[in-house]
């Protein structure tokens, strides 16, 4: 009679476990603008079909200092934060992390904005810092 409790909870155990993998991808966090980032590009692109908006990928690297000034003075902006959370649907990419992405996208430098459509087709890409008002240009 042990036996089958023990195998239930085994088994319970390994599901959990998958589900909880299966998902760690489709993670998505708001960060300090109220934004809502993605961390897995073809979760994103599937939000973005359903929603009929344009993806950004957001490459960054934690030594770059105009990857924290985009998000906390670009990002921030009133303006490019509304364009943003509207017509959107964001992708946080750690450089470091996630050199299959890095190559797959070409990225030399951080920061980097990779603008897809719903297909994944680049549309459009920004290399280094830009400020608020260049960018709401650019969306």
């Amino acid at each position: 009679m042990k036996n089958p409790i023990i195998l239930v909870g085994i088994v319970i155990v390994i599901f959990l476990a998958v589900f909880t993998m299966i998902n760690l991808g489709n993670f998505n966090q708001k960060d300090s603008n109220n934004l809502t980032w993605y961390y897995d590009v073809n979760y994103a692109l599937q939000q973005a079909q359903m929603n009929n908006k344009t993806v950004i990928l957001d490459f960054y690297s934690t030594s770059c200092d105009n990857c924290g000034n985009l998000d906390s003075v670009t990002f921030k902006d009133p303006p490019v934060n509304k364009k943003l959370k509207e017509n959107y649907v964001l992708v946080k990419i750690k450089l470091d992390e996630n050199p299959d992405l890095a190559s797959q996208y070409q990225i030399i430098t951080t920061p980097t904005l990779v603008f897809l459509d719903t297909n994944g087709k680049e549309i459009k890409r920004i290399q280094g810092y830009i400020e608020p008002g260049e960018l709401l240009n650019k969306l």
